[in-house]
């Protein structure tokens, strides 16, 4: 944070912000509504202030999933180490209203194999241990093409249109629940990973 600006981190992880350099309102809007009583801007930001004096984001208040029993999950963070798997491009958590979290995603283009797929669903159940267990998804769809701006997926400065992904994928996603379910009904801890095709 810059001096002179008062940051408060709320409860649930909101970002506040007041101080000489912050603007006054959106330009043509008469009301104030980004701002609360005290002269707060509502920020729409999660995050957290360190020790070290440093403010991390984790994400947007927007973008929050809140699960059947209630817990508030940011999939910002999971999303971004799903990312961080060679061969992962684009990941994405869905799951409000359901148990927990699912993730769809997109792979880095390229030719690949029967064996060199399985290769990568192993390191991708690997890779998913490092995620917060209330954030870990419970099932991963692969999807077949990358999301796009054309397809109306992304926006133009290329974030998530969660809504419109996750119509889309509405069969992937109730697959992977079934897939998850029938997974932890027999007692098995393997992580399903579905394909686009599979639904």
């Amino acid at each position: 944070p810059v001096p002179n600006n008062e940051i408060v981190v709320t409860g649930d992880g909101a970002i506040w912000v007041r101080g000489a350099g912050l603007f006054n309102g959106y330009l043509g809007e008469a009301d104030r509504q980004a701002f609360d009583a005290d002269g707060y801007y509502l920020t729409g930001d999660l995050g957290e202030l360190k020790s070290d004096g440093f403010l991390q984001l984790t994400g947007r208040s927007g973008d929050m999933i809140k699960t059947s029993s209630g817990r508030r999950i940011a999939p910002a963070a999971a999303e971004a180490l799903l990312q961080q798997l060679p061969g992962v491009d684009q990941a994405m958590l869905v799951g409000a209203g359901r148990k927990g979290p699912v993730a769809l995603c997109t792979l880095i283009p390229g030719d690949t194999n029967k064996a060199q797929r399985l290769e990568f669903a192993s390191q991708l159940r690997n890779h998913i241990l490092l995620i917060n267990e209330a954030e870990r998804p419970m099932a991963i769809g692969l999807l077949d093409a990358p999301l796009s701006i054309a397809a109306g997926e992304l926006t133009p400065n290329l974030k998530l249109r969660r809504s419109v992904i996750e119509a889309k994928q509405a069969v992937l996603i109730e697959e992977l629940y079934r897939a998850a379910e029938a997974a932890k009904a027999v007692g098995r801890g393997v992580l399903p990973i579905l394909t686009e095709r599979a639904a």
